[in-house]
Order: C-alpha cells, then sequence, then structure tokens
C-alpha cells in the first residue's frame, strides 16, 4: 500500500477497516431486524461520531477489533439467513472469536452472544460432533498470528528485539497473552484508584455525543413495553453492559485529561454494539409516524443532520491531527549526542522513539530506558544487553509481591557509564532535588556534579540557538492532547529559565523567558 510513512501505511489500513465496520454495522442491523433506512441511519450516526471517525484514522486497533466483532454479531444475528447451513455458521462464528482474540481481547467480553449462538448453530447442524471439531480448528486458525510473534522474537537477538515481551518460548507467549505486564484484569499496571461514577460519567458522554444512547433507550423501553423478549436480544443486551459499564468499572486511570483519551478508546465496541440497538429505537420511531410525507421529512432531516455532524467531525479531525508527536521525536533524537542514554516517560514518548529507532532506523546509537518497564524481567535484559552491563529493575521486597524501582539508583548507575544522560520528564520524586542538572530543549540533561551545569546566562543563549533547529508547530495545540503534552516540554524550559534568571536579578531577561514560555504553552479548546 504506497503510503508516506510505515505509520501512514498502517494509519491508512485502519481507515479501510473503519469503513469496512460500517458497512459491517449496516449488515449487523439488518440482521437483527432493523428496516434498510433505519439500519443506514444508524450506522451513519456512529460513522460521523467523533470517537468512530477518530479512532478510524489513528494506527490503531480498535477499528479492526469493531470491525470483526460487528461481522460476528451479523452472523449471530436471528434473521440472519445462512446458505452456508448451520455448520458452517458454527465454524464461521469460532474463526471470528479466533481473529478478535489475536486482534484485541476486548472482543471475549461479547462472548455471551458468540456462545449462545454458536451452541444454537451446533445444535441445528446435521452433524453436531464435526460442527464441535470444526470450529475447534477454525478457533485454532483464527489464533495463528499469535505464532508470529514466536516466529519473530526466535529470529532477533535479544538486544536488537523491538517487540513487546519475549514470546521466544510458550511461558513467554502466555505471558503476554494473559497481559500480566499491566495486570491481566487491569487496564494500566499504576495504582490510580478506581473512579467508577467518572467512568461511567464519561461513557455517558460518549453515548450522548454520538446520538446512539438515547436512541437506543427509545427501542429497549419500546421493547419492554411490548413485552417482546427472546434470549438472542437479552445476549446482545448482556453483551453490550459487559463491553461497557462492566468493563469501564474496572479501569484504574483517571478518565479526564490526557487519559481520559487512553479511557474513550474502549468507548468504541459498546457503543458499535449500541447501534444495532439504535436502530430498532429509529424503527420504533418511524412506526408513530402516521403521515408518509412527514416520514420523508424526518428523513430528509436526519440525513441533514448527519451530513452536519459529519462535517464538524472532519473539522475537528483535521484540527486535532498533527505532525507534533512526531516532529518531537525528530527534534529529540536530532539534539542528543552520540551514545546517549534518554530516561522516556509516557506511552507516546516511549512507543514514539521506539518506532523511529526500530521501524525508522533512526539514531540505534541512543539507548532509550522506559523506567517504569524496568519491573519486567525481559525488557531489563534488553536494555542491559544494550548498555552492556547490569541496570536496576525492579525487585519483590520481603513478604510483597509488587516489585519495586529504585530510581534513584537507577539514575546513579546510568550516570557511571560517562554517556549523557537525559530525562524527557521527572518520573520519580526527589529526582529533581538529588542529582544536578539543567533544562535543555525538551529534555533535562543530568550531570553528577553540580559545577558541570553551565549559568543560566549560558542556558538561555544555548536554548536559544537549539530552539532556532526546532521543528515547532505553527500555533500550539490544544490542552489535554497528546501534542498539547509535548509543547508542555517546549515550555518548560523557559520557566526554569526565568526563575534561575530572576534569582540572578536579571529581570529583563527572566521576562523574556517566561514569555516565550507562556506563548508555547497548549491552548485551551
Amino acid at each position: 500500500m504506497p503510503a508516506a510513512s510505515p505509520a501512514h501505511r498502517v494509519a491508512l489500513a485502519t481507515a479501510i477497516a473503519g469503513a469496512l465496520a460500517i458497512d459491517a454495522l449496516v449488515r449487523a442491523c439488518r440482521a437483527w431486524g432493523a428496516t434498510p433506512i433505519a439500519s443506514a441511519i444508524g450506522a451513519a450516526i456512529f460513522a460521523v461520531s467523533p470517537l468512530m471517525w477518530r479512532l478510524s484514522t489513528e494506527p490503531e486497533v480498535f477499528a479492526l477489533n469493531v470491525l470483526i466483532v460487528l461481522t460476528l454479531v451479523r452472523i449471530a444475528g436471528p434473521t440472519t439467513l445462512s446458505p452456508m447451513g448451520e455448520l458452517r455458521r458454527a465454524w464461521l462464528l469460532a474463526l471470528l472469536a479466533g481473529l478478535g482474540i489475536a486482534n484485541h481481547h476486548t472482543c471475549v467480553l461479547i462472548a455471551p452472544l458468540g456462545l449462545f449462538s454458536w451452541r444454537r448453530a451446533v445444535r441445528a447442524a446435521p452433524r453436531p460432533l464435526l460442527a464441535v471439531a470444526g470450529s475447534l480448528g477454525a478457533l485454532t486458525i483464527g489464533l495463528t498470528p499469535y505464532l508470529f510473534l514466536i516466529v519473530r522474537s526466535r529470529s532477533m537477538p535479544v538486544g536488537s528485539n523491538c517487540d513487546w515481551g519475549d514470546t521466544s518460548t510458550l511461558s513467554g507467549l502466555l505471558h503476554h497473552f494473559l497481559r500480566r505486564d499491566y495486570g491481566t484484569t487491569s487496564l494500566a499496571s499504576g495504582d490510580d484508584p478506581h473512579e467508577p461514577f467518572g467512568q461511567l460519567a464519561l461513557l455517558g458522554r460518549s453515548s450522548l455525543e454520538s446520538g446512539i444512547g438515547p436512541l437506543a433507550v427509545v427501542a429497549a423501553l419500546a421493547a419492554a413495553a411490548k413485552r417482546r423478549f427472546s434470549w438472542a436480544f437479552a445476549m446482545l443486551v448482556l453483551s453490550i453492559a459487559l463491553a461497557g459499564p462492566l468493563l469501564i468499572l474496572r479501569f484504574n486511570l483517571p478518565p479526564r485529561n490526557l487519559m481520559a483519551l487512553v479511557v474513550e478508546r474502549f468507548h468504541l465496541l459498546p457503543l458499535s454494539l449500541a447501534s444495532i440497538v439504535a436502530a430498532r429505537g429509529i424503527d420504533v420511531i418511524a412506526s408513530g409516524l402516521q403521515s408518509a410525507s412527514f416520514r420523508k421529512g424526518v428523513v430528509a432531516t436526519s440525513i441533514a443532520s448527519i451530513a452536519t455532524r459529519g462535517a464538524i467531525t472532519l473539522y475537528d479531525v483535521l484540527a486535532t491531527h498533527r505532525p507534533t508527536t512526531e516532529s518531537y521525536l525528530r527534534n529529540v533524537l536530532a539534539m542528543l549526542p552520540e551514545r546517549s542514554i534518554l530516561l522516556a516517560n509516557g506511552d507516546d514518548v516511549v512507543g514514539g522513539l521506539e518506532y523511529m529507532q526500530c521501524t525508522m532506523r533512526e539514531r540505534r546509537d541512543v539507548v532509550v530506558v522506559a523506567p517504569r518497564l524496568l519491573l519486567a524481567e525481559w525488557y531489563a535484559r534488553r536494555i542491559e544487553a544494550q548498555l552492556g552491563q547490569p541496570v536496576e529493575h525492579g525487585v519483590v521486597p520481603p513478604r510483597e509481591r509488587v516489585p519495586v524501582l529504585s530510581s534513584l539508583r537507577l539514575v546513579s548507575q546510568l550516570l557511571e557509564t560517562g554517556r549523557p544522560v537525559y530525562v524527557t520528564s521527572w518520573f520519580a520524586r526527589d529526582l529533581d532535588t538529588t542529582f544536578p542538572s539543567y533544562p535543555i530543549g525538551p529534555l533535562i540533561r543530568l550531570t553528577r556534579t553540580p559545577a558541570e551545569v553551565p549559568s543560566p546566562h549560558e542556558l538561555m543563549e544555548r536554548n536559544e540557538a537549539l530552539f532556532a533547529k526546532l521543528t515547532l508547530d505553527a500555533t500550539p495545540p490544544a490542552a489535554h492532547t497528546w501534542a498539547g503534552a509535548r509543547y508542555q516540554d517546549y515550555a518548560r524550559p523557559w520557566f526554569v529559565l526565568s526563575q534561575a534568571l530572576a534569582t540572578a536579578d536579571d529581570m529583563e531577561a527572566s521576562g523574556r523567558c517566561r514569555a516565550r514560555g507562556a506563548a508555547l504553552l497548549p491552548r485551551a479548546r
């Protein structure tokens, strides 16, 4: 596929998966009893929602997850006419289940519907034993992408392996499959408290912004009023509950600011499933309109509203998608001296630098260390292979089960290598007061002695010369975005210098630095 970069190529593939997911949604709505016009409107509402558009234009797994799940839900639909017969329906359900698990684990949350439909297909098949045996084979075939991890991990030396985890053995593959580095049933490995009401409020906002939530409620109320009940529909509703409210109640990331972008990605699956119910809600509303001309007017108004919302969403996506993170990564790698050590913090920075080094093959001489990942044995071995010496990594204290990392000892070890050591941000308390340091561009340089720290005026000159070479956006990005987080790093050195110059009684230079830092701060939405 022609593309400007590997990341762009994967983003294009994601966009194709997102488009195919909308087609799968239309077919799923039809399979669950919605009329053609209601299916089209329901799918269009979901298609122009900000979340679906954003996650279909970024190189992510969620659009493909929705495509696989909606295809499975379509096949499981009670009105699906299957020319392939119940035997092949059972096989196809198992194959899609395997592919879904190989792509993203949240697909297991539709197990109530999937297992119910698979059991129904097996019982209706002319040869039930063959249906079960074929399903086990199809499930295994769906899981075969995991074999690639074993082959790739065994073919690469430890220090040059850029994959997540050590999947060269079956135990390592199982460790990876169960997400043990994060916690199998946890979203993140941190110890942030659960905020159930905040998570539910964020999910409610996503459903209202998309317009899907109110329509799904209408359908549910209508079904309850008419006492229409089926086990298949009950399993669909249960799957929506598992993929939506019940899942997010387990999240241990704060549902606000930048972390809200991480949490919102998991709203896409329940919203796609709720769109099937919403399509039935559209039919309920349409059935209450007696006049045919009035119904046509409502349809025309709906189409106009969807087109308007699509234009607004497109504008927001274009305004949000910036090359800020890529420019930041290139700026950082360009400014680092040879054989530097960079202690990186944040998923976008750590993953981005790994992409630049492993995929783009840029600045392989720089050793990028993610301190939090040193709690994992496989990552510590990889960093030790790159540095050629042991490093501090997570150890489990007596009578404890959770490993602990001594950040002070780690930084001391890295400084003793004689290599230049930088950090993207302070990742532990007391580091800024324990080690001499100074800001240089978006990074912080650590030194072994205070004598190595330049004077404030010399630092101001160095930063002015460096910023003249950096690639920056024409205007600062919005706050609480990935791009906005990076601009906090760009603004940081100027505020630090402003304070240092004020302490040196150079108020005029201090004011200039403060103004320069304020101009780089992310803007309010």
